[in-house]
């Protein structure tokens, strides 16, 4: 299921993942990707470890490219635009870590950037623990693939990274505010939500929380709110729910509304998914 939401025209060949579906035992996304060309760009507030297991290509983390050969690992830190590209084939495992679970186990990732291209054989053996412990089937699987998530990235905040630009810039609680504003978003999609509420959650005033959110995500809030209501949509669609049902579930209030701006983010009408679950 493609849970990737398209942005606002004049930054249209970029996609945001808002990652609203969490599991509590397991507050990770992963995956592995084999691409012949290139994957679109994407964005998102986790952070996402790149590990390459196959051929060769580059990967575009804003303005930046770094070169990706087997056992390499790319780190994709917070708000970074990033994409893969190859001439010749690559496979690679996605690895995206709920921010919460960073904090929850001590780990404030905000407050470091970690380095982006890590050529560590212990960091690659770690991840390979966690490809590993994702296709098995045995007891206690989510307790091993939590303590190696977690094992990986105490070695890579220890190993490979630096204190956050952030954290010496003006703008450092802004920052940690649009994130704060993130998660009060995520929680409350479902209701109406006002501006005034968000900028409030954020702890800055309306118009100056407004720009700093513009300008950290590249969303309007109002945008950022349509991507998380139309990917919950999306996934209510796609499990059997109604086209009403899942308007009303993932708060919009004017079906015909519903309708407009689910096929302006998701480029499909809610009845197309529909039909096609």
């Amino acid at each position: 299921m493609n849970n990737k939401i398209l942005l606002s025209d004049e930054i249209s060949d970029i996609v945001y993942e808002p990652h609203i579906k969490r599991k509590d035992t397991l507050p990770f996304i992963f995956h592995i990707d084999d691409i012949g060309c290139r994957a679109m760009a994407n964005l998102h507030e986790n952070i996402e470890l790149l590990y390459i297991m196959e051929g060769e290509g580059r990967v575009l983390l804003g303005d930046r490219s770094v070169s990706a050969r087997p056992g390499r690992i790319v780190a994709v830190n917070s708000f970074v635009a990033h994409s893969a590209s190859t001439e010749s084939g690559l496979r690679y495992a996605c690895l995206i870590v709920d921010t919460r679970f960073l904090l929850e186990n001590g780990i404030n990732i905000s407050a470091l950037r970690l380095h982006e291209v890590i050529d560590d054989s212990e960091a690659a053996a770690r991840f390979s623990e966690i490809i590993e412990e994702y296709s098995r089937e045995k007891s206690f699987t989510e307790a091993d693939i939590r303590a190696s998530v977690l094992r990986l990235l105490l070695h890579l905040c220890r190993n490979h990274s630096v204190p956050s630009e952030r954290r010496s810039s003006p703008d450092t609680a802004a920052f940690f505010s649009v994130c704060t504003a993130i998660e009060f978003v995520k929680e409350n999609f479902s209701s109406r939500i006002t501006l005034d509420a968000v900028a409030a959650s954020a702890g800055l005033t309306k118009y100056h929380f407004l720009r700093k959110f513009k300008r950290i995500t590249r969303l309007t809030v109002l945008e950022y709110i349509n991507t998380v209501r139309c990917q919950h949509a999306r996934q209510l669609l796609v499990g059997g729910a109604s086209v009403k049902d899942a308007a009303i579930r993932s708060g919009f209030e004017n079906f015909s509304h519903f309708s407009s701006v689910f096929k302006k983010y998701t480029g499909v009408l809610p009845s197309e998914v529909k039909n096609q679950g």
